[in-house]
């Protein structure tokens, strides 16, 4: 692996990159879903994987990471960098939504802000961040699995996605049954990647992945209302790209969108559902009616564009001021660290998958 000055490994900033594109393309799909109803499936599997690369990386990193510093240091480094910006980004949705709404009472607020912050509630995309949490909050148990190397015979998990559906944004306990066996199988992988990259260059296996990946996505074309292969697509795109980006990580230069794209990852994630809602969706809905599928599609792309081309321009914004007004309490805010300095410097984003 290719560690920076900075302690970050190359490969899991090009898959976060794309995760975080999947991720905001996956949202953007909801204002026109009733408008693809022959790609509304493919769309759906290649999306949301970027969700299932998060929860990879997460135990990925964590694993390097609980071995360097103390328990208390790791969650501190969660409560300011991550925890305390989620609940900030919380705060400021439900505080729009409610004076947009009239319907601002303190007490009634702070009972559905604390209920919002625990399970995620406030925005779709945030209810990834309260099982994140809990992930970390288990970091002992996580390491005692590590040192007697049991977390393999927890492998065979990997079968409870196919049994357990994936529920909506406001389920938080199944999804976290869904998606701890990705997690699981994160905590195991990286005493094997340098396997796993000598594995990828092999032209012939890695024929064979591309090929099982890309029928698993011609079956979600075909039987899109069969979640077992929706989820079966989403674990072959998310292999797919974290494998390419893993054995050929060596092979491209690090470009300005991804250092940018990372950077201001974590308030791209938080705040992309509301621009979506309040700005792309009534437009898109107005605007694709009349138009084909292959309409709607190019449409949904350029969206999807736009949307991270906004967010970008936004945070960039914001971390440009806070270097100029050297103001290290907003950190813990917006975490975004105020000095701007090159990706290899700036370890605070590490911290949504760390």
């Amino acid at each position: 692996m290719e560690i920076r000055s900075g302690n970050r490994i190359r490969f899991v900033d090009d898959c976060r990159v794309w995760a975080i594109i999947m991720i905001v393309a996956y949202h953007m799909i909801y204002p026109l879903f009733h408008r693809l109803p022959n790609s509304y499936g493919v769309l759906g599997a290649v999306c949301e994987a970027g969700t299932m690369m998060f929860v990879l990386l997460a135990a990925i990193l964590l694993r390097r990471q609980m071995y360097n510093i103390t328990y208390c240091k790791l969650l501190w480094r969660k409560v300011k960098y991550v925890l305390l910006p989620y609940m900030t980004a919380s705060l400021l949705i439900m505080l729009l939504r409610a004076v947009k709404d009239g319907n601002l009472y303190l007490a009634e607020f702070t009972v559905s802000y604390l209920k919002a912050v625990l399970l995620g509630s406030a925005s779709t995309p945030l209810w990834f961040i309260p099982m994140l949490w809990l992930f970390f909050v288990l970091t002992p148990l996580w390491k005692s699995l590590c040192r007697c190397n049991a977390e393999k015979y927890m492998l065979p998990t990997l079968v409870l996605p196919f049994i357990v559906e994936r529920a909506k944004a406001d389920c938080l306990l199944t999804n976290i049954i869904y998606f701890l066996p990705f997690f699981i199988l994160g905590l195991w992988l990286p005493p094997h990647l340098p396997k796993l990259k000598e594995l990828i260059r092999d032209y012939k296996i890695s024929r064979k992945i591309v090929s099982l990946t890309l029928i698993s996505l011609f079956l979600t074309i075909v039987f899109p209302q069969i979640d077992q292969l929706q989820t079966m697509a989403k674990m072959f795109v998310a292999g797919q790209i974290f494998l390419f980006f893993l054995g050929y990580e060596h092979k491209h230069d690090e470009s300005w969108i991804q250092v940018n794209i990372v950077r201001n990852g974590l308030l791209i994630y938080f705040y992309h559902g509301v621009l979506i809602n309040t700005v792309f969706s009534p437009i898109l809905r107005k605007i694709s009616v009349a138009m084909s599928e292959w309409e709607v599609l190019l449409l949904w792309l350029i969206s999807s564009m736009a949307c991270l081309c906004v967010l970008w321009l936004l945070f960039s914004t914001v971390n440009y001021a806070l270097h100029h007004l050297q103001l290290p309490y907003l950190d813990f805010i917006s975490g975004v660290k105020p000095r701007l300095k090159h990706l290899q410097d700036n370890n605070i984003q590490d911290d949504i998958v760390r």
